[in-house]
């Protein structure tokens, strides 16, 4: 569903972090790795049929204020950044904001061995 595989759907940004290198797994990729239940936020677009939250009509709902609260990230404002100026302007500003610091995505504490 997302196509910039660094590109969260929630507007998280996390190429060359640790967890993404090693294990890989994206919000496009859970389906494939038997995850797609694991991440209400990639399940909520795919079935809007939106590429990301920031697409969506209903943005931001309380699924992506409920995600963002938990440890007081910005994705809410980074989805919006990203829908308003397109995925490559927006991964060099993403970068730049360490979005992936300290925010919580359920595909984190996923591994293989569950899949």
């Amino acid at each position: 569903m997302t196509t910039n595989p660094v590109a969260g759907t929630c507007g998280l940004y996390w190429e060359h972090r640790a967890w993404y290198e090693a294990l890989g797994a994206t919000c496009e990729t859970q389906g494939d790795a038997g995850l797609s239940k694991i991440c209400p936020v990639y399940r909520c677009a795919k079935d809007h049929g939106v590429e990301q939250c920031g697409l969506c009509s209903e943005f931001p709902c309380l699924l992506l204020v409920h995600f963002a609260a938990q440890n007081g990230d910005e994705r809410i404002i980074s989805a919006s950044v990203r829908a308003q100026v397109g995925d490559e302007v927006w991964a060099g500003w993403a970068q730049q904001q360490r979005l992936w610091v300290n925010a919580y995505c359920p595909l984190r504490t996923a591994t293989k061995a569950s899949a």
